[in-house]
């Protein structure tokens, strides 16, 4: 087996059996968000645990905050609202005059 560099490693904090509901086993239920940020590129990644004991869910990599990128807000939106913003301040200082 051919091992390359080590690009970063992170401990994962115990969440087994802290308060859970909804599990019928209670035993999964609490799950954290975990990043780690490496220079380079990744071309494998290990993850070790105790069997029966560990679990992983939504795995994302190449950043620092685990899940789907976010959605930006597109232009036309924020045209809309101000727009709409100066529309209400017109509408109210000619109910005022009037």
């Amino acid at each position: 087996m051919v091992q390359g560099n080590l690009l970063a490693s992170a401990l994962l904090p115990a969440n087994g059996n802290n308060n859970c509901t909804g599990d019928p086993n209670g035993w999964y239920c609490n799950w954290d968000p975990v990043g780690v940020t490496f220079t380079g590129t990744a071309k494998s990644v290990v993850f070790i645990g105790d069997t029966d004991y560990i679990g992983f869910d939504d795995i994302t990599f190449g950043t620092t905050i685990p899940g789907p990128p976010p959605i930006p807000l597109a232009n036309w939106s924020l045209i809309l609202g101000i727009l709409l913003i100066a529309t209400f301040i017109i509408f109210h200082f000619k109910r005022r005059i009037a």
